[in-house]
């Protein structure tokens, strides 16, 4: 038996956030920060990240191209949120997401004659090598406040993706396949949800 190389296992993540906060004065605040990241590694070929402890030593197939950007390396990420008061206990507040797509690998699948099914697969390019469009979303929610001595009322009316966005979230990798590097997901609709609320 022979102890896998550990070192040529791992994971790092380096990052940098700008961060600037207007407190609640005049009727409004907000918040803005940009982050600027690196994240890589080695590991198992899952969509969310490094696997360790999975199928990377069990063949040597599963190792190649494998050290590289993981599926949510995100160079850049911008997010703003903020809150306006209106006359009449009426508040408006918004977020905004907008950041680079996630990477993706073209992967190739290797049938084992003997068991007559793919049961290897292996990156065929550098892993992350390929980038989604990137995503925006923007969130809205309108607030009207009533107030009744000690008690309070909200009529409340979030809307979600507010400019109905349809960016890539995921994206048919197999190149064998005849639907290769079409679009398999894309984020949420909007959804205009309303709601009450009662303090007292």
């Amino acid at each position: 038996i022979t102890n896998a190389d550990n070192d040529e296992l791992y994971s790092k993540y380096d990052a940098v956030i700008l961060s600037v906060i207007k407190r609640y004065s005049d009727n409004w605040q907000a918040q803005a920060s940009l982050t600027l990241s690196d994240f890589r590694g080695t590991g198992g070929h899952t969509s969310s990240g490094p696997t360790y402890g999975d199928s990377y030593y069990e063949d040597p197939n599963n190792q190649i191209n494998a050290d590289g950007k993981f599926p949510a390396h995100v160079p850049w990420n911008l997010k703003l949120s903020g809150v306006y008061t209106l006359p009449y206990d009426i508040s408006l507040a918004g977020y905004v997401n907008y950041r680079a797509g996630l990477t993706w690998t073209p992967i190739l699948y290797y049938e084992d004659g003997n068991l007559g099914q793919y049961d290897v697969e292996f990156y065929a390019v550098e892993r992350g090598s390929e980038r989604l469009d990137p995503y925006f979303n923007l969130d809205m929610r309108v607030e009207k406040l009533f107030r009744f001595d000690r008690y309070q009322f909200s009529l409340l009316m979030d809307i979600y993706n507010v400019f109905n966005n349809a960016s890539e979230t995921n994206i048919q990798n197999n190149i064998d396949l005849s639907t290769y590097a079409q679009v398999l997901g894309l984020q949420s609709p909007r959804v205009i949800q309303l709601g009450v609320r009662f303090s007292f």
